[in-house]
């Protein structure tokens, strides 16, 4: 081969590997700007659910106006990322499980 196919072989292959960047990018724009769910993995290989105030109030049936307040009250556990605010879906459940949980006995007469 000479020079110059060695070098029309490697644009086409930078071109190429663009291309699949640029639209992987533009995929993951998508999902967020549709208010996707972000998914993190866990130890041992599983995903774990990573949500936003607005996911989690819609999660809760609440407004995001009680998740601040919650927050505030240090009901919720969360994480900030700067003025960002998310929180990982199994901390809010073992959370909500050990203080929230009611437990409701009949007793037969």
């Amino acid at each position: 081969m000479n020079n110059s196919s060695e070098l029309h072989l490697m644009a086409t292959s930078i071109t190429r590997l663009v291309t699949t960047i640029t639209e992987i990018i533009n995929a993951k724009v998508q999902a967020a700007a549709h208010g996707a769910l972000e998914v993190q993995p866990q130890a041992g290989g599983t995903f774990e659910l990573i949500l936003t105030k607005r996911q989690l109030a819609a999660r809760l049936n609440v407004s995001q106006r009680t998740i601040d307040n919650w927050i505030k009250k240090r009901c919720l556990p969360y994480y900030r990322l700067g003025r960002m605010v998310r929180f990982r879906l199994s901390d809010i459940e073992s959370e909500w499980d050990a203080k929230h949980k009611v437990h409701c006995f009949r007793s037969r007469s």
